[in-house]
């Protein structure tokens, strides 16, 4: 084997082992999950082109902010929770789930006044 060969081979074996480490820990968040948040953002803060930009933003803030685990698993608590009758105990009743609900309203709250999102809009 020559030498332009196995530096290529080592190349790719480098990349191949980067290339899981450093996108791996990557923060995805589905495109589907940022498009329904920022969609029922812009729906509870009036419409409009300027919701939409502060609502990415928020999503944004989250995105560097929460891993996307916690931001699904606090997400559908915060949902979950308004639910009627029994079923509702599984949202109402753990810790666990208040103390995610609690922290992603926290996260939220942050990122609404640094995205000049308010009640109003």
């Amino acid at each position: 084997m020559n030498n332009k060969k196995l530096a290529t081979y080592l190349v790719l074996l480098i990349n191949l082992m980067v290339y899981p480490y450093v996108y791996g820990k990557n923060n995805t968040f589905p495109t589907i999950d940022r498009v329904l948040y920022v969609n029922e953002c812009i729906r509870e803060h009036g419409g409009g082109l300027d919701s939409l930009y502060k609502c990415s933003c928020v999503m944004d803030y989250f995105i560097e902010n929460l891993t996307y685990e916690e931001f699904d698993n606090m997400d559908a608590s915060s949902h979950g929770i308004n639910t009627t009758g029994e079923r509702s105990a599984i949202w109402r009743d753990p810790k666990g789930v208040r103390d995610g609900i609690s922290r992603l309203k926290d996260v939220q709250s942050l990122a609404k006044k640094k995205c000049n999102l308010n009640k109003e809009n």
